[in-house]
């Protein structure tokens, strides 16, 4: 997927500046204007709807399919997208962790358009970098008032200094880009288009890895699935393929290639709105270094200091599945895209086959929705209250101090960013020289880095008394320390998507279980014993509570917990 430059127009590209200063007042001006408009399009639909249904009653759907009361499908897209303009942390992570490194993979982020946040990413970037020099500037001519006695001078600037970090703040809220971000108005391909030619090719990298389907992992991370969340559970069982269901027959050989073309034909079928089956290739990043058909390049010197390739072809998914290896392991992946992107499931299958036994694994893993305050963009009228303004200008007052403290840093690291990032590289490759070595998995995956994991660990402990200010969040940090996941769960917020989640897990499984006993049986193998391993995961499964499952006997708590059954056990 390439992207290709175009010509920005003055909404894509206008930073600070876009909207006057006095617009705030001519926006607080036609508040009461607005309401009116909007109680008489009310009190309008509010007939409409009288007339339709006689007594006010809707009696059939019109929406069938496609966004419903404003909600678009790419809402965890729309949503990011916003976050990055209105937390400047989270713009300059992702730009030195994903844009700005060459010999890293990119993580893949089911049900989220990376591409458009990428290009969101850049334009938050180039109006922080206009705030951060000014703030620069003003504490540069603060120092020199000092030196000189000018006080008031300094205080002026003082005023000056804050007025800039409230203008921002308020551009961010209620200027034109924002406009676009807004429910009903967003479209993810009119994300403002870069200017510089590195930064058109760095984000043409991440649609690439976006639409490939080798997925590299952080080295030092234990688990593979990067970019498809936290696993919820798995299973594993062995079936022994030489006895035939009718002993007058003998059972007919299978690839497992063929086996794996059966399931994915089948899940495919299934009617679930967001549905997406691929298959997928895992490797750690540091084992993607020792093997040259992983790394770019046309040569093996190129090669050594290459990036991940991002796609291989299906003979070389099919021959992984014939020959498996311990380090770079295919899997066949349905994920569910629902909510709007808001949740995502993904269910990870591995087949392999030996002369006697067919063995099967199976990992679910859920993105949950994104962090709450990422919703922030949802809240904001198109123009501001006079509460909201108010509430602005004490918020820009208390971000005053700690903005003047890091602009220097953080407009430094814009201005040098490319002898920066020539830096880091230089560095990168003296590693690969000196060790031959090096990690090329990606550092975070944004979408997982944006998911809403919330802690098992009290903020609080009222019963320390008096210690509490003081032993209370010591005691936080240990406990988290000796909890799995760093004592978090995943958070979600409705109800429904709870539900959601299991019908996802059951419906799936239970096809995945067909197919194979379909397969099994034209081939003359005896499912029997497939039969009772489906019948004990699919119906034994008693959920009590967030990642908390009975089944089958084995009582297993916990995130990511799990319970193996084998050729002649009864666990999961």
């Amino acid at each position: 997927m390439a992207v290709a430059p175009s010509v920005p127009d003055a909404e894509s590209t206008t930073v600070l500046g876009a909207v006057p200063v006095n617009g705030v007042a001519e926006g607080l001006a036609t508040v009461p204007e607005q309401l009116g408009a909007l109680l008489k399009t009310a009190g309008g639909a509010a007939a409409g709807l009288s007339r339709g249904g006689g007594s006010g009653i809707p009696t059939r759907r019109t929406v069938q399919d496609g966004p419903l009361g404003g909600v678009g499908r790419d809402e965890a897209t729309r949503h990011l997208c916003a976050a990055v303009h209105l937390d400047s942390a989270l713009a300059e992570k992702l730009v030195e962790n994903v844009l700005e490194e060459p010999l890293r993979a990119v993580s893949r982020s089911p049900g989220l358009d990376l591409v458009a946040v990428m290009k969101h990413v850049v334009a938050a970037r180039a109006r922080h970098l206009v705030r951060d020099l000014s703030l620069v500037a003003a504490l540069v001519l603060m120092f020199i008032c000092l030196v000189t006695l000018h006080l008031g001078l300094f205080v002026l600037l003082l005023v000056v200094s804050w007025l800039v970090v409230f203008v921002e703040a308020y551009l961010v809220r209620w200027g034109p880009t924002t406009l676009s971000l807004r429910r009903g108005a967003f479209r993810a391909a009119d994300a403002p288009q870069p200017q510089r030619q590195l930064t058109i090719e760095q984000i043409q990298r991440v649609a690439q890895y976006e639409a490939g389907n080798v997925s590299a992992y952080l080295g030092e991370e234990f688990l593979p699935f990067s970019g498809y969340g936290w696993p919820l559970d798995s299973w594993s069982f062995a079936l022994d393929t030489t006895r035939p269901e009718d002993p007058d027959r003998p059972v007919e050989p299978f690839s497992v290639t063929e086996l794996y073309e059966r399931v994915k034909e089948q899940v495919a079928k299934l009617d679930i709105a967001g549905l997406g089956v691929s298959d997928r290739l895992f490797i750690n990043g540091f084992d993607m270094h020792h093997d040259p058909d992983l790394l770019t390049g046309s040569t093996p010197a190129a090669r050594l200091v290459g990036r991940p390739v991002e796609r291989v072809a299906q003979e070389f998914i099919d021959e992984l599945r014939e020959r498996p290896e311990d380090r770079a392991r295919p899997y066949l992946v349905a994920e569910v895209v629902g909510w709007n992107g808001e949740l995502v499931y993904s269910f990870l299958l591995r087949l392999t086959l030996s002369a006697t036994h067919l063995f099967v694994e199976a990992t679910h893993c859920l993105l949950p929705p994104l962090r709450g305050a990422y919703y922030e963009i949802d809240f904001l009228l198109r123009y501001p209250t006079l509460r909201q303004f108010l509430v602005l200008i004490a918020r820009s007052g208390l971000r005053w101090p700690g903005m003047m403290l890091r602009c220097i840093p953080r407009s430094g690291r814009q201005v040098f960013a490319d002898y920066l990032r020539s830096q880091k590289q230089r560095r990168q490759r003296r590693l690969i020289a000196g060790l031959d070595n090096f990690d090329h998995g990606p550092i975070f995956s944004v979408r997982e880095l944006a998911s809403d994991l919330r802690s098992r660990v009290p903020n609080r402990f009222p019963s320390l008394g008096f210690l509490e200010p003081v032993v209370g969040p010591v005691l936080s940090v240990v406990l988290r320390l000796f909890m799995d996941s760093g004592g978090r769960y995943l958070n979600y917020h409705r109800y429904f998507q709870i539900l959601d989640r299991d019908m996802y897990t059951k419906v799936v499984e239970k096809r995945v279980f067909a197919a194979l006993a379909e397969f099994l049986e034209e081939r003359n193998v005896d499912p029997d014993e497939l039969k009772r391993r489906a019948e004990m995961i699919v119906n034994n499964s008693l959920t009590v509570g967030d990642n908390a499952t009975v089944t089958g006997g084995a009582f297993s708590v916990g995130h990511g917990s799990r319970a193996t059954a084998t050729s002649g056990g009864q666990g999961r």
